[in-house]
């Protein structure tokens, strides 16, 4: 018995130790705002983007030491997601439909004209031109759930597949996408809005004319999601 304590007292000390260096690795970066960071973006190892809770979001480009405030002009809510696909081309979406591009770095930003009657969550390009979004939208007896392409650098944009009803609890709510190449991506959507909805996968191989439910999903709530290599999401 005293064997078995002394074991897992000293992994219980190994477990403290190498907390204790992961922590040290890390340093806190000074952002000057008050304002909460809801999502972060970097192009590589300088460029970095992040947006927060407000029409300020946050631009590094020497690896966060230093972060200077920039604001989305004429907006008065923020944006949910950001991405870069250079130094200069970005891309954006946010609630009630918008969605922005920008060609100078985020100095200023193109709001495309469309009306989508939805609360985009999430955007992915693969290149300059083509790209994805998904998002959202309830009512007290009704929602929606739908996934949008645009294949001009978000100058114009096509519904690709929307998923509404009557029922609210019946809906697929898409909260992210991220996709392999043109063809192959992926889509996770849940039933309702709050932290309880299992996790349903859509895939597509043909460039998103086509979006098939996985038969298998997530028991729990997902709101990101990620491509860890060829065969791992």
């Amino acid at each position: 018995m005293k064997k078995i304590k002394s074991i897992a007292l000293i992994f219980l000390m190994l477990q403290i130790l190498t907390i204790n260096l992961l922590c040290q690795s890390w340093e806190v970066q000074k952002t000057n705002t008050k304002a909460s960071i809801r999502s972060i973006c970097f192009l590589d190892s300088l460029n970095g983007w992040a947006i927060t809770d407000s029409i300020i979001f946050l631009h590094t480009t020497n690896g966060g030491n230093n972060w200077l405030i920039e604001k989305m002009k004429d907006e008065k809510y923020g944006i949910q997601q950001i991405q870069f696909v250079t130094k200069e081309i970005g891309y954006a979406c946010a609630s009630q439909g918008r969605l922005f591009s920008t060609k100078d770095g985020g100095t200023t930003w193109i709001r495309y004209t469309g009306n989508f009657e939805i609360d985009f969550q999430d955007i992915f390009f693969v290149n300059e031109n083509e790209g994805w979004a998904v998002g959202q939208r309830y009512g007290d007896n009704w929602g929606r759930g739908m996934i949008v392409h645009t294949s001009n650098g978000g100058t114009t944009w096509q519904k690709q597949f929307e998923h509404e009803s009557t029922n609210q609890l019946a809906t697929k709510f898409f909260k992210a996408i991220r996709m392999k190449n043109s063809n192959v991506g992926w889509a996770i959507a849940g039933d309702y809005f709050d932290n309880f909805s299992p996790t349903y996968v859509y895939k597509t191989v043909d460039g998103g004319n086509s979006w098939n439910k996985l038969s298998s999903h997530i028991e729990r709530p997902a709101r990101r999601l990620k491509i860890a290599n060829n065969d791992t999401l």
